[in-house]
């Protein structure tokens, strides 16, 4: 059913696009100049010139050190949506709204949710007016939202995960079934930087000139002086 619905979703979004004259390609895409890409698509080569490009390669879940990306018990925001059981005790790390919107998901379908945050309050940046409310309302349906807390240490004890939490009142410990980590995520573009450097038509110092490595996995860009070199925008998030 949640594959029928993302099915839906993705053909509306194509019908946008085409309304709008939007030209979708997809394939593997790489520089052959300054103004042009070469993209593979379906093992034809097409070449595409522009003025300016957009890189938006999206973001990925920071994760958790010590842990293998693909352990079980550890999920992300786009994990969380395919698991196969409920859990009976599950620890939310982070108080951003899609770790309160999934936790508040899986206490509605059983779950036994906890919420550990960093931050002095939950949804950080959001309106009083609004976090007020919210964090009462979630207070009656969670069995613990825990701000000002952090997550020391994560433990694997047969069939649950221990978790070592220290906050203003000491340090203590305490048992879940699975783990849903929203703290944060980090741009999508090492690799594409990577695969820029692969390539061989262009001097890569030449081609990226004022472009460098930004904080939390994003870019930050130079000023060009003409526009033979690389017209990137932005990456890392969509505009």
């Amino acid at each position: 059913w949640k594959e029928s619905v993302i099915s839906q979703l993705n053909k509306g979004i194509e019908q946008l696009a085409k309304a709008r004259n939007v030209t979708v390609i997809t394939g593997t895409a790489t520089f052959l100049s300054p103004n042009h890409l070469n993209v593979n698509s379906k093992g034809e080569n097409l070449t595409i010139s522009f003025d300016n490009c957009i890189l938006a390669t999206g973001s990925r879940a920071t994760l958790i050190t010590g842990f293998s990306h693909n352990h079980p018990r550890i999920i992300y925001s786009s994990e969380a949506l395919n698991l196969l059981e409920i859990p009976k005790r599950m620890l939310v790390i982070g108080g951003g709204y899609i770790g309160l919107e999934m936790g508040s998901v899986y206490n509605a379908l059983g779950s036994d949710i906890t919420v550990a945050g960093m931050l002095d309050d939950i949804l950080p940046g959001a309106d009083k007016d609004l976090v007020v409310p919210l964090s009462k309302r979630l207070s009656k349906r969670f069995s613990n939202i825990l701000t000002g807390t952090r997550v020391e240490e994560i433990k694997e004890q047969g069939e649950k995960l221990s978790v070592s939490f220290v906050n203003d009142d000491g340090k203590y410990d305490d048992e879940f079934d699975a783990i849903l980590k929203n703290l944060d995520t980090q741009g999508a573009i090492e690799e594409n930087m990577m695969f820029l450097q692969r390539q061989t038509a262009l001097d890569f110092d030449d081609m990226l000139a004022g472009i460098s490595a930004g904080f939390n996995g994003g870019v930050a860009f130079g000023l060009f002086e003409n526009s033979e070199e690389m017209a990137l925008n932005r990456s890392g998030s969509p505009l």
